[in-house]
């Protein structure tokens, strides 16, 4: 190896990690903020529903979808690939879970309202964006698996399909207790 190839080397990785630091430290919390905002209208949103459909038949949707944000909006700074692979990791351990997460998406599915799909539909895309913004800092180093997902329609169907089910099961199980049994080995 040349001199002039380890010089070239070190230049990129400072300034990868320039970028990336840059990235982490200013552009991500940022567009986290206004992913934050975003659920915070959505569950103002909800509340201004249950008021007007206050009948007995609709609480399950509401507290279903409430619980849904609610957790979303918890953990609105972690959900990234890892952990809905952890979560997913999880369900196999726990079929309760897998049944829960199953059970909240066909409730949700069936609700007879529509601006609750409405409201699940667009907390779903935020989701995503969520992992897409806390997983930035990687883009460099997946961008050829990011671009064969993006562009094959049945991979971003599948990749869609697994997100939905894995934020499902992060907001089930809670992304307390994936790290705990991710961090401490034997539970």
């Amino acid at each position: 190896m040349s001199v002039e190839f380890l010089a070239d080397l070190l230049l990129g990785l400072a300034l990868g990690a320039t970028v990336h630091f840059i990235y982490e430290s200013g552009l991500a919390p940022s567009l986290r903020m206004d992913l934050r905002s975003g659920l915070q209208n959505l569950l103002d949103e909800l509340h201004l529903l249950e008021r007007r459909h206050p009948e007995p038949a609709n609480r399950r949707c509401f507290t279903e979808l409430r619980e849904s944000l609610d957790g979303l909006l918890a953990a609105l700074d972690r959900v990234g690939v890892v952990a809905l692979l952890l979560s997913e990791r999880e369900s196999r351990r726990h079929p309760w879970a897998r049944a829960a997460a199953a059970t909240r998406a066909v409730t949700l599915g069936q609700c007879h309202i529509p601006e609750v799909r409405s409201i699940r539909a667009r907390s779903l895309r935020i989701a995503i964006r969520a992992i897409v913004i806390n997983n930035g800092g990687l883009i460099l180093y997946t961008l050829p698996v990011v671009l064969f997902i993006l562009v094959s329609p049945r991979m971003r169907a599948r990749f869609l399909r697994f997100a939905v089910q894995a934020i499902d099961l992060h907001e089930k199980l809670g992304s307390a207790h994936v790290r705990v049994q991710h961090d401490v080995v034997g539970l």
